[in-house]
Parts: C-alpha cells; structure tokens; sequence
C-alpha cells in the first residue's frame, strides 16, 4: 500500500497508464517516441509511487545525531 503522501501520485498514474492503453487501441502508439518516453516515464513515477523508500526528514536525521552525541556509549 502506497503511503498517503504518495496515494494520489499512484491513483493518477495509474489512470494516464490505462488512458495511454485505450489509446493505444485508436493509434499506433509505440511507433512516436514522445508518446513511449512518456509511458515510461509514468512507470517510473508509478514504481516510486508504489515501492519507493521513505526518506527520514531532516528533524528526525538531526535528532537522531544529537541522541548518539549525548548518549556516552558504556
């Protein structure tokens, strides 16, 4: 499941995923390239969407090296 930062992201690549297949029903779309790199680009985006890595905000980066400096190691 997507993190809901990222839902709509998901939700709206995957409708221009499925209107990019439906038109590939009225025209050849494969053979223009814009219209290719386009679709790939929303697989990228829809991948990151999905599967990508939640970076940690800079506060809690920053916290969590104030806690190893104060804590004295034993």
């Amino acid at each position: 499941v997507a993190p809901d930062e990222r839902r709509d992201l998901a939700a709206a690549v995957a409708v221009a995923i499925a209107g990019y297949v439906v038109a590939l029903f009225f025209f050849d779309g494969f053979s223009f390239i814009q219209t290719l790199l386009t679709f790939f680009l929303l697989l990228a985006a829809g991948s990151w969407a999905l599967a990508g890595e939640r970076l940690p905000r800079w506060e809690e980066r920053r916290a969590k090296r104030v806690l190893e400096r104060e804590v004295e190691p034993v």
